[in-house]
């Protein structure tokens, strides 16, 4: 995966192999073997030089990865799916935010095996919630490494 640059913040705590393991039994999942061992190390992070990328003809970023195991903070992945799962169409998973209150999720609805990744627009989730999610890419791996910083797009 390209390198990028992550801002971790003062309370910083990395996702245990336990954390992960346990939100994968709450939620009836398991999360791509590619994002397990990213967030490990860039839990609840904020990408820093490269966040932009193209979706559908239009520019998107990470805002930041939802963390694991911190019910504590705003942005815990588990606290954010509890929160607008009456919205989110059944089998799509968040693990990231936009600046804008949007989510980049797993897409678990076609195989339990490879999840495809896309965005969820949530002002779209109030009137029609399928149209809301719109395919990014096939995997974790290739959503890192298509961000490009925002002069790259312009």
């Amino acid at each position: 995966m390209q390198n990028i640059h992550w801002k971790k913040r003062s309370t910083f705590k990395e996702a245990t192999h336990e954390q992960i393991h346990s939100l994968e039994e709450t939620l009836n999942i398991k999360f791509p073997l590619d994002y397990k061992e990213y967030i490990k190390e860039f839990n609840g992070c904020s990408p820093v030089d490269k966040r932009v990328v193209v979706i559908a003809g239009f520019r998107e970023s990470i805002n930041n990865l939802l963390s694991i195991g911190d019910p504590e903070r705003p942005i815990d992945l588990y606290k954010t799916f509890n929160n607008v799962k009456d919205r989110l169409v059944d089998n799509i998973i968040p693990f990231a935010t936009d600046a804008g209150g949007n989510l980049f999720c797993f897409d678990y609805r076609n195989s339990e095996t490879s999840q495809t990744v896309v965005f969820w627009d949530h002002e779209e989730a109030f009137e029609n919630p399928e149209a809301a999610v719109t395919y990014v890419c096939d995997n974790f791996s290739e959503l890192i490494n298509s961000l490009r910083e925002y002069e790259e797009e312009e």
